[in-house]
Order: C-alpha cells, then sequence, then structure tokens
C-alpha cells in the first residue's frame, strides 16, 4: 500500500519544502512552482522526480542549495534533454527547442521512416468530414501494427511542444478517430514527413 502511494507522498513532500523555501504553484500547471526575489523570477519544473530550475545562475544556484539542504538530489548541469525534447541553450544568446530524434522514433515505430518529406502537411482542396457517406467507406486500419489513435497523439505532442505550425492538419486528423479510411491513413503519412 506504501509503496503505491509513494509518488504522491514524495509529491507532497517537495511542495510543502517548496513551500516553505517561498515558492507557489502557478494556477496554470500544478508541476511550475515560481518565486521572486527582488524582481527575480526563478521556476521550478517539477516531473515526477526530475527538477528542471529556471532563473538567473545565482538564483538557481541558490534554489539548488536550499533543495539539497534537504533532499538528496543530483545536478545534471543544464538541460539537453526533456520529455522528448533538445535543448540547446547559449548563455545571453538563444534557446533552442527542437524535437527531431523524437520524430525519428516515431516514424520508425509507426514504419514511415522511409516516407519522402513534403513541404506542407495539409492537403489542398476540400476534404470529407467524418460520417460523410458520399466518401469512401470507413475502413479497418491497413496495418493492425501500426495504432491510428497513437499516430494522432504522437503528432498532438509534436504540436503541443514545438510544431504549433502542424496543428491545422492534426485537428483535421484528430476528426477521423472513429472513422478511419484509407485515404486519412495517407495524408496522417504526410503530416509526419514535413
Amino acid at each position: 500500500m506504501v509503496l503505491r502511494q509513494a509518488p504522491r507522498i514524495w509529491y507532497r513532500m517537495l511542495d510543502k519544502y517548496l513551500r516553505k523555501c517561498g515558492f507557489e504553484r502557478t494556477k496554470m500547471d500544478a508541476g511550475v512552482c515560481v518565486r521572486t526575489v527582488e524582481a527575480n523570477k526563478a521556476y521550478v519544473t517539477v516531473y515526477a522526480d526530475d527538477l528542471l530550475i529556471v532563473g538567473t545562475e545565482s538564483d538557481i544556484e541558490m534554489v539548488i542549495a536550499e533543495l539539497t539542504s534537504e533532499i538528496k538530489i543530483k545536478d545534471l548541469g543544464n538541460v539537453k534533454h526533456l520529455l522528448g525534447m533538445e535543448i540547446t541553450y547559449v548563455p545571453e544568446c538563444m534557446l533552442t527547442i527542437s524535437q527531431k530524434g523524437y520524430t525519428e522514433k516515431i516514424l520508425v515505430r509507426f514504419k514511415m521512416d522511409k516516407c519522402k518529406p513534403i513541404p506542407t502537411p495539409q492537403v489542398k482542396g476540400n476534404f470529407p468530414m467524418p460520417g460523410d457517406p458520399d466518401v469512401e467507406p470507413v475502413c479497418v486500419n491497413p496495418d493492425p501494427d501500426v495504432d491510428y489513435r497513437q499516430i494522432v497523439g504522437s503528432l498532438q505532442y509534436l504540436v503541443q511542444c514545438t510544431r504549433p505550425d502542424t496543428a491545422n492538419a492534426v485537428r483535421t486528423v484528430g476528426k477521423f478517430l472513429n472513422a478511419l479510411q484509407e485515404s486519412i491513413m495517407c495524408w496522417l503519412r504526410e503530416c509526419y514527413v514535413t
């Protein structure tokens, strides 16, 4: 019973300690905490047992020192990978986020790694709506090893993190979750290889 509660116990303990250090959870995301000290903001994001600390160098060092006094932590330095995203940071210059590795993995997973890229994920012209009786009939997924819903979910994660330019195309293919058509599967492949 205690083992099943371990993540909850960890989160409550961490939340209590972060509040003690002056952090407050944001209203939009309970996994993001913020603290303002002398007009400088420091952020701590929590994902399971991984913490990402964002702020000035002195604020980051202060937060690490505070956390180390209470919790055994390991400082891994600047973040390079986070939840399928590659992060490149050049101090005082730029921050870039990419999902090239994640995209390559899902292309292989869904057997689309040999596809040729196209310039745009959205096909031209009118597109049928789900359940439209004048279009081709609903079909069974042509490849039972590839789940249409998982493909759409993976695309939605790309849209959310790094590819908002594909949002309309992904929204459109998402309408066909219960009415899969062969033409939709072809279009879905185009969303990935763009």
